[in-house]
């Protein structure tokens, strides 16, 4: 199967379908928009993604099962949180948030973050703006993108962006960073997770500044 987010006209905004590998059988997932996939849970039951509800532009993140059924709230935070996606066991969900006043890497249970969102803990943070986590399959390794100090979103396309790997150990996160790639990203350059399943590599996107 696939799931992704897609702006479908007469929808003004990103909602999450799901289909077939071989792209057949779209069938539309969270209605409701704007919505943005992000996250597999690794028994293929459940989807997390990053949505705004009810005109508040407070950005949470909520689940849904695959097999269809009603989406969750996982955070109620007021600050903006982004790019859920599971660890290998499925019992907790890394995010990026700017709850302590800039973009680091946080992590909460999979059921949720609990009241006042009191289960959720933040786990990197470095000088710049981290967004997008992503544990590798084996669970000892996590990746993010790392934005310039100060960068406001991840929209943008042409700044120098990071890739960093911190290591894990029995879910305890190493307290310093390894830079593995540096250049012109941003936006689309590692939202979603692209491992390979043998925890050794992962893809990624660089945009060349053409004159």
């Amino acid at each position: 199967m696939l799931a992704f987010s897609a702006n479908v006209p007469p929808q003004r905004g990103s909602q999450v379908f799901l289909a077939n590998a071989d792209g057949s059988g779209v069938k539309l997932m969270a209605a409701d928009s704007p919505s943005y996939f992000h996250g597999w849970s690794p028994d293929n039951k459940t989807l997390a993604f990053v949505a705004q509800r009810n005109g508040s532009g407070q950005y949470d993140i909520y689940s849904m099962p695959a097999g269809g059924g009603p989406e969750k709230r996982l955070t109620e935070n007021i600050h903006q949180d982004d790019g859920p996606d599971y660890s290998p066991d499925g019992k907790s969900i890394y995010i990026n948030s700017d709850r302590s006043g800039k973009e680091a890497i946080w992590r909460f249970p999979s059921a949720g973050a609990g009241p006042n969102d009191g289960k959720a803990q933040m786990v990197v943070s470095d000088s710049l703006e981290d967004w997008f986590p992503h544990p590798s399959p084996d669970g000892k390794k996590l990746v993010y993108i790392a934005y310039p100090a100060g960068t406001p979103t991840h929209n943008p396309r042409t700044v120098q962006i990071e890739i960093k790997l911190v290591a894990v150990n029995h879910d305890k996160i190493a307290a310093t960073q390894k830079i593995l790639v540096q250049g012109t990203g941003g936006q689309g350059t590692f939202n979603v997770s692209s491992w390979a399943p043998d925890s050794m590599r992962f893809a990624y996107v660089l945009y060349e500044i053409l004159p």
